[in-house]
């Protein structure tokens, strides 16, 4: 499985490189019950061996990895792991201009960052940029979730209509230290033309307006992913 996602990794960097794009971002993966060590070394050598495969192929795209929301064996869920990953693969001898890190509030919510708050979304930063540095920070991936605080579960939801709320998707997107940042939503319905919906949202947001209230039927879209959809028995969170 290592050998084969070494594989993929060279593939999708030289497929990025023909579509002219400028990163790919990919989750960090699994230690797949081995322990977090071994699997932060695992992440080091895959890493390593893709660039070196790739010779001087797709010199221009950056790796980005990922944070987690902490489930099962995943590895890089909290910033303290996503630092001890960075250490690793910068130990491997992989230069640091050729990779960087995403963000994902869904992700930080569900590993435990109290993001619902201004004081808490700057704390998290502040922690990022200590541990790892902002200047390795690329991309956020900025979604809203129906998980609880912690829960080590990952299910996005649309723009201010989560556990997270308008406040700290608001910080997060206008935070000061944040303007080299690309931004990216991963909110339900984007086969149902809510990607519009959750843009003007965070628009209304950004600018200091009231949020819509979502029809109900906005708590039944599916995501590309299929992963934002609510279970029969789910009810939806309040609308913002």
């Amino acid at each position: 499985m290592h050998r084969r996602s070494v594989e993929c990794l060279v593939n999708e960097l030289r497929v990025a490189e023909a579509y002219g794009a400028r990163f790919l971002n990919v989750h960090v993966g699994s230690h797949r019950g081995e322990g977090p060590e071994a699997g932060i070394d695992q992440v080091a050598d895959g890493i390593r061996t893709a660039f070196r495969l790739l010779h001087d192929d797709a010199p221009d795209v950056l790796l980005i990895l990922e944070n987690g929301s902490g489930g099962g064996f995943a590895l890089g869920w909290s910033l303290e792991e996503l630092k001890a990953i960075d250490d690793a693969v910068l130990a491997a001898g992989v230069d640091r201009s050729r990779y960087g890190f995403c963000l994902d509030t869904a992700h930080l919510w569900g590993a435990g960052y109290a993001i619902d708050t201004i004081a808490g979304v700057d704390a998290t930063i502040e922690a990022f940029r200590v541990l790892i540095g902002l200047d390795r920070l690329h991309m956020v991936h900025l979604n809203d979730s129906r998980s609880e605080l912690g829960s080590r579960a990952d299910r996005h939801e649309h723009v201010g209509a989560g556990r997270i709320g308008g406040a700290g998707l608001a910080r997060m997107a206008t935070h000061p230290a944040l303007g080299h940042v690309t931004y990216f939503l991963e909110t339900p319905g984007m086969d149902d033309g809510y990607d519009a919906v959750n843009l003007d949202r965070l628009r209304d947001l950004v600018n200091g307006r009231a949020l819509a209230t979502l029809p109900p039927a906005a708590f039944h879209t599916r995501s590309a992913k299929g992963r934002s959809a609510p279970a029969e028995d789910d009810e939806p969170v309040a609308p913002g």
